[in-house]
């Protein structure tokens, strides 16, 4: 109902409703004509994560949102939306609203109602609707479906099972207080650069077989490892007598130190890179180097080491005549005759180019209402069928694209909301941010 969406908006913004603000925020949707998720967006624009959410705070929220009502700027042409705040017609709009212009038959008229739109009603729209119309004959009647075209490592056994890790999250989830995807704060960016950074400098340590790194701030004679990232004390390029080194916070306190190169035969570096790097720091304040170390790269596979069977596809899902998803059928029915372990579905899902989608033929469906019934409904339905059947269900990856209507739009964007139509989560089902670093195996 009404009360659980509205709790499920606004805790999207850590803001928990008890029973009166409940039905204060109710009254306001109906004022205003808005729905939960934009009312919760409009109160977190108002109180920009300051303010504490209770009736008096509400109650100037309200006659905000009265005012925004009343405003109709005239510098450029506008729109009245359903709960009467005006919608602008700018320059990156336009050619949404030309996407619905077509030409009347007959009349003479230059743009107006479509005259087949206009006549469908009733069983004949549903009959026609691209929501249940099959995709074209040339997809069902496709040359040789399914023919795998070439295989990675096709000599390597099977593992039993595989875990699939996400880097990044496991990375921003040490950092504490991280919020939502492009709110985070600045230390918690810091840190988790930081943590990342010592990491990859720990991977590059084993496998150049060399000591740990230690504190670069005591000086040494002897030769020592340290790691951080490459920055430059200048502008412009970076040369061999600006090199700086950004040790990590538990190595030897993020201190930043010179590198001298002169001893190193050959090198390639650039800003921000993480390295490792062993010299003398007889001075405290310098590191002599004379070998560099750059990378971490893992041991070719063996045809005695097991592996892992991954089905990557990318979207969109479905044909441009047709919104079943019958193309995604197909594909997770290929999943389960070749037992794949993972699957990773890139963007788009709702694709903005798909004809149907830009003209707005999704009635009674919003972008995310849409995703979450035809795209997420089918997937949390194929992994309950695995289930039944006895099978361990691979883990399902999604990437949003910035094409996708129901993710938002600015890149790099967050993950998606992978919950099903009961607003229930599936473990083997994950969505990852665009762009995202994750591991299987």
């Amino acid at each position: 109902g009404m009360a659980t969406s509205l709790h499920d908006a606004f805790e999207e913004y850590n803001v928990t409703l008890d029973s009166a603000l409940v039905s204060a925020c109710t009254s306001l949707c109906g004022n205003f004509g808005l729905d939960p998720g934009r009312l919760a967006a409009e109160w977190e624009a108002f109180a920009m994560g300051k303010r504490t959410m209770d009736i008096e705070a509400l109650g100037e929220f309200s006659a905000k949102l009265s005012k925004l009502k009343r405003s109709v700027p005239t510098s450029r042409p506008q729109f009245q939306t359903k709960g009467g705040f005006p919608l602008a017609v700018t320059k990156d709009t336009l050619h949404q609203v030309d996407a619905r212009k077509r030409p009347r038959e007959g009349d003479g008229a230059a743009f107006g109602t479509p005259a087949a739109a206009a006549s469908r009603s009733g069983a004949a729209a549903q009959a026609s609707s691209p929501l249940t119309t099959g995709p074209s004959a040339h997809y069902v009647e496709r040359k040789e479906p399914g023919r795998v075209e070439s295989a990675l490592n096709a000599e390597l056994g099977i593992r039993a099972d595989v875990d699939v890790i996400e880097v990044d999250v496991s990375e921003w989830k040490a950092a504490q207080g991280i919020g939502r995807h492009m709110w985070e704060r600045l230390e918690d960016k810091a840190l988790a650069l930081d943590r990342r950074t010592h990491a990859l400098g720990l991977e590059i340590c084993a496998s150049a077989g060399i000591d740990e790194p230690v504190n670069v701030l005591r000086p040494s004679v002897e030769e020592i490892t340290a790691v951080g990232r490459i920055i430059c004390d200048s502008e412009g390029k970076i040369n061999p007598q600006s090199v700086f080194l950004e040790t990590t916070r538990a190595s030897s306190a993020g201190v930043r130190i010179k590198l001298e190169l002169a001893d190193v035969p050959d090198f390639v570096i650039f800003r921000g890179q993480v390295i490792v790097v062993r010299g003398t720091n007889s001075r405290g304040n310098a590191i002599s180097v004379r070998e560099v170390f750059t990378a971490a790269p893992r041991p070719p596979p063996s045809p005695a080491t097991d592996g892992a069977r991954v089905l990557v596809a990318s979207g969109p899902y479905t044909t441009d005549d047709s919104l079943t998803y019958e193309p995604m059928r197909d594909l997770l029915a290929a999943a389960s005759r070749h037992t794949a372990h993972a699957i990773l579905l890139l963007g788009p899902f709702v694709d903005d180019a798909h004809p149907s989608v830009r003209d707005g033929l999704l009635p009674g469906y919003t972008y995310e209402q849409f995703f979450r019934s035809k795209v997420l409904g089918m997937l949390h339905e194929w992994l309950a069928a695995q289930r039944k059947n006895g099978r361990t269900p691979p883990t399902i990856i999604l990437a949003p694209s910035p094409s996708d209507m129901h993710a938002h739009p600015t890149f790099p964007q967050g993950p998606l909301d992978t919950r099903g139509s009961r607003s229930l989560a599936d473990p083997s089902l994950i969505s990852v941010r665009n762009p995202a670093t994750f591991s299987i195996g």
